[in-house]
């Protein structure tokens, strides 16, 4: 009896050794199957990670790039405002100086103005005086010349230098009258 017991076991055994080992490629394959499935996936799962590194790469690259050209950008606006407030300066300056000479062109003719002015108030007097004085001298020989002419109508004769001086004196005052000077007959 022990002895079919010990059979019996034996048997038992080997029958589970022999299951065991029907099995063991069936659950080797399934291992394999489970670890290269995981394989699979641990690089797809690094593909992704991967392909995202490489996107972020691509956009942070263009991002850079972007940037730079922004601030080359920046720095090229920055410059031609630079250059434009310095023509602007330039131009402000020579406008100055440009003011400043015609300022002082206006004050020059001004006073060029203001001295021809006391000028011509001072010739229109003298020629009110000259002009006075001709009449004046006129009148006189006028009236010396209708002296004259009675005198003569009474018979008496006239002195050699008052007919040559009446007679000079006529040309004179028409001469002096003739070239009187165009401002003087009170043309502005």
């Amino acid at each position: 009896m022990q002895l079919d017991v010990q059979r019996l076991e034996h048997r038992a055994g080997m029958t589970a050794r022999e299951e065991a080992l029907k099995e063991a490629p069936a659950r080797h394959a399934a291992r394999e199957h489970r670890l290269l499935s995981d394989i699979d996936r641990e690089r797809l799962a690094a593909r992704q990670a991967a392909s995202e590194l490489a996107k972020e790469h691509k956009l942070r690259t263009r991002d850079e790039e972007e940037s730079v050209s922004k601030l080359e950008t920046e720095r090229a606006a920055t410059r031609a405002a630079e250059k434009l407030a310095e023509q602007l300066r330039t131009d402000l300056v020579a406008k100055s100086v440009e003011l400043a000479q015609l300022q002082a062109e206006m004050r020059s003719t001004k006073q060029t103005r203001d001295e021809a002015r006391i000028r011509l108030v001072a010739q229109e007097r003298a020629h009110e005086l000259t002009r006075d004085l001709f009449t004046s001298a006129l009148a006189t020989k006028l009236k010396d010349e209708k002296e004259g002419k009675g005198r003569k109508s009474a018979g008496m004769p006239r002195a050699p230098a008052e007919r040559a001086g009446s007679r000079t004196g006529s040309a004179q005052s028409l001469a002096m009258r003739d070239t009187a000077p165009a401002w003087s007959s009170g043309r502005d």
